[in-house]
């Protein structure tokens, strides 16, 4: 049986895709990969996973587990109309985040009032494997301001901002 860095590997070689073009069309940092590759993660999970398997030309099923084919069955890529379905442990982890994180500033989270940073926290909860319990404030605070200058960046030299928003990626390549 291969890991998931094997099938990522193997998957990668036969498309000759380097670590920050995955990084970058799969729109999640370089580092993010590097783990995935090194064996840090032993797995993908939601959008990650799907985002990657169409990216990479290959079955969901082969790369999350090993089984199967690892082609791609025709009619399973995901365009930009069509949103992966959000991962329900990520959601749990997310809103778990969130609520002790207001409780920590003496707030009640409200999921109406705050879907933007919900929205935030869930892309760097899905980014990042580490247990919700080890994670806090400021390293969130720390991610997205990173990644809103590089956005901001990108959208000064062009590019759209949905083209930023995948594209802040890249530079984290070089590290």
């Amino acid at each position: 049986m291969t890991t998931l860095a094997d099938r990522l590997s193997i998957a990668m070689s036969k498309r000759g895709m380097s670590q920050a073009e995955l990084a970058r069309r799969c729109g999640v940092s370089q580092p993010s990969v590097h783990g995935w590759l090194s064996g840090k993660a032993k797995f993908l999970r939601g959008e990650n996973l799907l985002r990657a398997a169409s990216v990479l030309n290959v079955s969901e099923e082969w790369l999350a587990t090993g089984q199967g084919s690892m082609d791609q069955r025709p009619g399973t890529t995901i365009g930009k109309s069509q949103p992966a379905r959000p991962d329900p442990a990520i959601l749990s982890a997310t809103q778990e985040f969130l609520e002790r994180a207001f409780a920590a500033l003496g707030k009640k989270f409200h999921l109406t009032a705050e879907a933007d940073l919900f929205a935030d926290v869930y892309e760097w909860v899905a980014e990042d494997d580490r247990p919700t319990d080890q994670r806090n404030l400021v390293d969130f605070a720390q991610w997205r301001a990173k990644r809103d200058s590089y956005r901001e960046q990108d959208e000064q030299n062009g590019y759209s901002a949905g083209q930023a928003a995948g594209a802040d990626q890249r530079r984290t390549a070089g590290r």
